[in-house]
């Protein structure tokens, strides 16, 4: 079996929907972020995570309805393997330290009270203070921009110059912008789980670009005479490049799916099992692949043509 027995695709030639298509998704993802911000997990915002265990299998229901008594605003879902009956509650901060421990604790009565027939016969409290989540939540970002820096540094100097560095690091902001737009449109909560699915992206993207990127320098040696834009868009052998992606993302879908099987959506969210981390690791690295196909491309012709560089002799390394 062969896929894609001719996929000699004119990306280049397709800039401006390609650029189009991102901008309109990144300007989407940037304007519902400024007006309604983001939702920040436990973890950054300070709070009480409470897993309760139920003796049968809870409704979420009726448990929401119990949290509501006591709070407002509180993430409800279920945890873990349904066998187990447990239900993940989140409860926001709303006052001092004292309060994040005796909401647990009002939490755990009202359940006993509203919903006596499903005993609650276990139950573990996570609490964050409002101080350490802002602490995580800046060492979060600093991390982000810092495994991009480095990526940057690391690419340049697998390639010898800047150009190749800074196209790469252009394209993988670009899937990190989309992807956290969407998650915020789609109401996910930005948890560490969140942080390690966003670098897992940049992780893919990464990977996808030296392999492009190489195959591009190799190239340029090899066709010193032929426009800049042409060589790197119509690569030789470059069908090859197109399968390899795709058969190379298909043989990661077990890893994903297994992942996946994590709960960490918020309650009537998409994604089904796996939350955030499904759709951050999974459907969103896709794109990965075609940024770096894509809109990698396009930023070594932009830059490189302004610049008017390439390499100065075969071997040589390049920009």
């Amino acid at each position: 079996m062969e896929f894609l027995k001719n996929p000699n695709y004119d990306f280049l030639g397709k800039t401006k929907i390609l650029l189009g298509v991102s901008i309109a998704l990144i300007v989407a993802g940037i304007a519902y972020i400024s007006s309604r911000g983001v939702r920040y997990g436990v973890e950054f915002s300070g709070g009480t995570q409470l897993i309760a265990t139920f003796q049968n299998r809870p409704e979420v229901d009726k448990v929401r309805a119990a949290v509501d008594k006591v709070t407002s605003g509180a993430v409800i879902q279920t945890y873990d393997e349904p066998s187990k009956n447990r239900v993940l509650i989140r409860l926001p901060h709303t006052g001092g330290e004292g309060d994040l421990s005796s909401s647990a604790d009002a939490v755990l009565k009202s359940l006993a009270t509203s919903y006596p027939e499903n005993k609650v016969v276990d139950s573990s409290t996570e609490i964050v203070g409002p101080i350490v989540g802002a602490e995580l939540r800046r060492k979060a970002i600093q991390l982000t921009v810092f495994g991009l820096l480095f990526q940057l540094l690391y690419i340049a100097f697998r390639f010898g110059g800047a150009v190749w560095g800074t196209a790469a690091t252009i394209a993988v902001f670009h899937d990190v912008l989309i992807t956290l737009g969407l998650l915020a449109i789609f109401g996910y909560e930005i948890t560490l789980n969140v942080i390690a699915a966003l670098l897992t992206l940049v992780g893919y993207s990464q990977n996808d670009t030296i392999v492009i990127f190489d195959r591009v320098r190799e190239n340029l040696k090899q066709r010193r005479k032929e426009p800049l834009a042409k060589i790197i868009n119509r690569l030789r052998d470059g069908d090859r490049d197109h399968r390899r992606h795709l058969l190379h993302d298909l043989h990661r879908e077990p890893d994903r799916g297994v992942v996946g099987q994590f709960p960490q959506a918020p309650p009537g969210g998409p994604g089904g099992p796996g939350g955030a981390l499904n759709p951050g690791r999974t459907g969103w690295a896709h794109g990965a692949a075609l940024a770096s196909v894509a809109f990698g491309r396009r930023e070594v012709t932009r830059i490189g043509t302004h610049r008017g560089q390439r390499p100065s002799k075969p071997g040589s390394g390049g920009w």
